[in-house]
């Protein structure tokens, strides 16, 4: 067994310890704080390089005004804080918020000249290492970077978080996908051994509340709160010289204590110290008990689980019904579309044609207009023709009645003229008769 103070020491070593086993938590982690008051405790008056120091910028102005904004809480605590960032969006954004002292530039390769020559008792890495690829060489770039005797304080989420063991039974995992590391109190001090820092303390600490994020029901609440190890931030304190730390009085966290190995499973201890034993055992015994009781409450968590399970589980069957349900609605949904699309096509083949008789519509009533208006002209003239029509028609009725009675007066006249050339005709003859029996008088007086 390989107790927790110890394992800076370790981690440092070349020597590999097989299937090590590595006390992480002793009475001390007790204490319950928040990743932001631990880190706000630590640079308290204190000169502080923030690594790291924007979030998404989507995210900046609402933690702004939560207060939770973790480079204004550190700027807020120390003498001077000065920020640098690979985010070129984020420190532009940041920059036009006001803030002042904040820095795009790749720590690795090195400061930026304005921050080049200035010393920092304190070097913050928050929620960072987890993001990139080579750990060892970043940490190793902030070190060659920073001039000066410094501590840099880590934070990293923690691989033994109570809820990873909880998806894990129920077969998910939970992560931000930009991660490539989980890291327990051991990995995050060899990371930070093998970078040159040496390692002064590793804290579990809350990312959130400690009643809220990571708690969760009343159990849940009870276990984590006895059981340190289950929260979701490890903090890690290390000090750039191995050994030594900056203000040394103000970072007293304790000296590595003399390594001690134990065989794996019979507790034999290669160090001859019977008081150590009996401690040893006696927090075996401690913890046999307080297993025993974790099993009890494991067995009502299981039985609670297996309730969920089952209801799970039908909740599954309810949920595949409606996917078969939803993929026949799917499909005859597809085939209304199909229709619709060629509906559409006709429809537009159609309107085509519309427009265009539309626009023929349009020509033919301007020609309509048109003739109407030579229409009601030859109306007017018909109407005026008409009148005149009328008034002729009125003078023409008056001469037929003038012309009939004419024309009786015509007949009258005719047959009396009939009758006097009747007469005539007779008188004629007789006076012809007359005058030849005239001439034949005189003919007889002249021959006498």
């Amino acid at each position: 067994m390989i107790r927790k103070g110890e394992i800076a020491a370790i981690a440092g070593e070349r020597r590999v310890y097989d299937d090590a086993f590595i006390e992480i938590v002793t009475e001390t982690d007790a204490q319950v704080e928040t990743r932001l008051e631990a880190l706000v405790s630590l640079v308290r008056g204190k000169s502080v390089l923030h690594v790291g120091c924007c979030d998404h910028v989507e995210i900046i102005d609402e933690k702004r005004r939560n207060g939770l904004w973790l480079h204004d809480l550190l700027r807020a605590a120390s003498s001077f804080c000065a920020g640098v960032d690979i985010n070129a969006e984020g420190v532009d954004y940041v920059r036009k918020l006001g803030v002042p002292d904040v820095y795009c530039a790749d720590i690795v390769q090195g400061l930026p000249a304005q921050l080049a020559q200035r010393r920092f008792d304190v070097v913050v890495v928050g929620e960072v290492v987890e993001h990139v690829d080579a750990p060892v060489g970043f940490l190793r770039g902030i070190r060659n970077a920073v001039s000066g005797p410094h501590v840099v304080v880590v934070s990293v989420p923690n691989a033994f978080f109570l809820e990873n063991f909880e998806n894990a039974i129920c077969g998910v995992e939970r992560i931000n996908t930009d991660h490539r590391f989980w890291f327990t109190p051991y990995t995050i001090s060899k990371i930070l051994s093998q970078a040159g820092y040496g390692v002064r303390d590793v804290r579990f600490v809350f990312r959130g509340e400690p009643g809220g994020y990571c708690s969760g029901s009343g159990a849940r609440k009870r276990i984590v709160e006895s059981g340190p190890a289950l929260r979701d931030v490890l903090l890690a304190i290390a000090s750039s010289d191995g050994g030594a730390v900056a203000n040394p009085g103000e970072f007293d966290l304790g000296a590595p204590e003399r390594v001690r190995q134990y065989e794996t499973h019979d507790i034999g201890m290669l160090a001859a110290d019977e008081s150590i034993v009996r401690a040893l055992l006696k927090r075996v015994e401690d913890v046999e008990k307080d297993r025993e009781q974790a099993y009890v409450k494991l067995s009502e968590a299981w039985k609670a689980h297996d309730a969920v399970a089952a209801d799970r589980d039908a909740a599954y069957a309810q949920l595949a019904e409606a996917w078969k349900a939803h993929d026949a609605v799917a499909a005859d949904r597809d085939a209304a579309y199909q229709k619709l699309a060629e509906a559409r096509k006709v429809h537009d083949a159609v309107a085509a044609d519309r427009d265009a008789a539309y626009a023929q519509l349009a020509e033919a009533w301007k020609a309509h207009d048109a003739v109407a208006v030579d229409r009601d002209a030859a109306y007017q003239k018909l109407a005026e023709a008409w009148k005149a029509h009328d008034a002729v028609a009125t003078d023409r009725d008056a001469a037929y009645a003038k012309l009939t009675e004419a024309w009786k007066l015509y007949d009258t006249l005719t047959a009396d003229r009939d009758a006097v050339c009747q007469k005539l005709k007779s008188t004629s003859i007789e006076l012809q008769e007359t005058v030849d029996a005239l001439s034949k008088i005189k003919r007889v007086c002249m021959d006498a």
